[in-house]
């Protein structure tokens, strides 16, 4: 079975979706059965052509060089001719790959042309959303969803703004990401006491900033915390700059994204996981790395957080807008060993039953062949 997937990025980007694919990639190499191509837009054009990653092939699809992109319809910034050559482009792709199905992932300048030249040619496509429908989304793309019959979503939460959106109650699957085991090669170090982990895109939507405010909150209170934060992202600059202007550049390191084992290595070291994100959190894969590593996450309720962490069991929900809260689960994990140990204890326990990685692949081996036969 040939796969095209499509993504809004591809490696060497870093994202869940990446990593999601990423992992795919390196399974489907070890266990074989089918053949995965990845295609995304190159909306910088940084590649002059298809590329191997994992021994899975990589396409960067030329796009008009920072345009508006095409999903904003109805009011494009592309002349009439131009949006023929983008429409033209996908064409050529799927014809010259002949996918026994498309597999879409969240939106992007993809979607639109991906989803029109599909039908048209009669291939199958699966939507897969990753993150909450909300009002940034595209009206116009959501209409083109209704010419969909096939959706996965990563959470119940996605799910529903998938429906809300639509109107109806869409006959979409869910099926929560995953993550294959990993072998340690070595042991753990000793925890660092009182030290807090954030791991993701350093944008306005995963609220580290806020995660500043807790640790601020913290040391305040005489608790001698400290922060790592590792990402990249539009809002970098401005975290490092609040942490200088607050002086805190003692307390808070700031580390670029890293590979996976290293930031394994991070949270196998850090006293608890903070997740104070704020909107778009459909599923959260940092949560499911940091049960692998057995450390307890203090979490917002947005979208999938609640679905993901057992509140009370795994780690904590809070209210998204509850800084005093956040820094009172933070507080008691830091305070009490015993309790952050047997939270992580059973944050490791869940993630290898709930969130299998060879069910996951088998659920979506079985909806392949159901869309197929189902064409």
């Amino acid at each position: 079975m040939k796969i095209l997937h499509i993504a809004p990025n591809a490696f060497p980007f870093v994202g869940g979706i990446e990593v999601i694919l990423k992992f795919l990639s390196k399974t489907e190499q070890a266990f074989g059965g089918n053949e995965l191509v990845i295609a995304f837009p190159d909306r910088s054009h940084l590649f002059s052509g298809e590329f191997e990653v994992e021994k899975t092939r990589i396409v960067p699809l030329q796009v008009l060089r920072q345009k508006q992109s095409l999903h904003f319809f109805p009011k494009p910034k592309y002349s009439p001719s131009e949006i023929v050559q983008i429409f033209s482009n996908y064409r050529s792709l799927i014809m010259k790959e002949s996918p026994d199905i498309i597999h879409l992932h969240d939106y992007s300048e993809a979607s639109m042309p991906a989803i029109s030249v599909g039908n048209a040619l009669g291939v199958p496509i699966i939507q897969h959303l990753h993150s909450l429908i909300d009002e940034s989304y595209p009206k116009d793309l959501i209409a083109n969803f209704k010419n969909l019959k096939h959706f996965i979503c990563v959470s119940v939460a996605v799910k529903i703004s998938l429906d809300l959106a639509l109107g109806y109650e869409s006959k979409a699957q869910v099926l929560p990401n995953a993550i294959p085991p990993i072998a340690w090669n070595e042991p753990s170090s000793p925890r660092i006491k009182n030290h807090i982990l954030m791991v993701g895109r350093c944008v306005p939507s995963k609220g580290f900033d806020i995660g500043m405010k807790v640790l601020e909150n913290l040391r305040n209170d005489g608790v001698p915390a400290t922060l790592e934060i590792i990402g990249n992202g539009s809002s970098l600059g401005t975290l490092m700059a609040i942490s200088k202007h607050k002086g805190f550049d003692e307390y808070i390191h700031f580390a670029k994204l890293k590979t996976r084992e290293e930031i394994f290595k991070s949270m196998r070291r850090a006293s608890v996981m903070l997740i104070p994100s704020q909107t778009q959190e459909g599923f959260s894969l940092v949560a499911l790395e940091a049960a692998m590593c057995e450390l307890p996450v203090v979490a917002t309720n947005i979208g999938g957080l609640p679905e993901t962490i057992s509140d009370g069991l795994t780690g904590f929900i809070v209210k998204a807008t509850d800084v005093a809260g956040m820094t009172e689960k933070v507080t008691l994990l830091l305070s009490d060993k015993e309790l952050a140990e047997k939270m992580g204890r059973a944050a490791r326990f869940r993630q290898q039953s709930v969130y299998n990685y060879q069910q996951y692949r088998d659920r979506l081996d079985a909806l392949y062949v159901n869309v197929i036969s189902s064409q």
